[in-house]
């Protein structure tokens, strides 16, 4: 199936969503993340702001402050995304596409970042990802090093066993979704 299709049939089926659904849902998904050494591991993180019934990720927010790690958000600069550091929820105002985005000045590199959280719109079971189609994402993290470390958030229904990809389609370390913990490093699922 082509993306262009893949991407209008979850994005439907996310939108069906009741409010609690994605609650329960998301929480679930979060808490599993949380509970990972990678997480814990992770001095600097980054999230999204999730859109259009993505999973959130206010949980990863709250968890990587207590915990007291650093944490950038994506935001579009031009026509490329960059990572801004944030401290607070109050460090963001509504940018490209509504999507909330961070205010601040902090651009932190690619590099400099150990754990990147992606959203997606589909995931398969090879470690990659049917974005919005913008390819932000892809663009941003191209060759980043080994040490940037990229794990996406999803909804176990929007995990496929396949999907179409091109030669620019950067692939996952892990996924995460309400019921389990992918690992593409080493094929072992957790």
């Amino acid at each position: 199936m082509p993306k262009g299709r893949i991407r209008c049939s979850q994005i439907t089926r996310r939108e069906q969503l009741t409010a609690q659904q994605r609650a329960d849902l998301s929480s679930r998904a979060q808490s599993m993340l949380v509970r990972q050494p990678w997480f814990v591991e992770a001095k600097l993180i980054a999230l999204y702001s999730s859109i259009r019934n993505e999973v959130d990720t206010q949980h990863l927010f709250e968890a990587a402050i207590s915990l007291g790690k650093r944490i950038v958000f994506p935001r579009i600069d031009g026509d490329q995304m960059v990572f801004v550091e944030v401290e607070s929820p109050r460090d963001f105002c509504s940018g490209t596409f509504g999507v909330l985005e961070p205010v601040g000045p902090k651009v932190v590199p690619v590099c400099c970042i150990d754990l990147i959280v992606v959203p997606g719109v589909a995931f398969d079971r090879d470690g990659f990802r049917i974005g919005f189609g913008k390819g932000y994402y892809d663009q941003a993290l191209e060759g980043r090093p080994l040490s940037c470390r990229l794990v996406g958030l999803a909804y176990a229904f929007q995990l496929d066993d396949s999907i179409p990809r091109e030669v620019h389609d950067v692939s996952l370390d892990w996924l995460v979704t309400d019921q389990e913990v992918l690992s593409f490093d080493s094929g072992v699922n957790l």
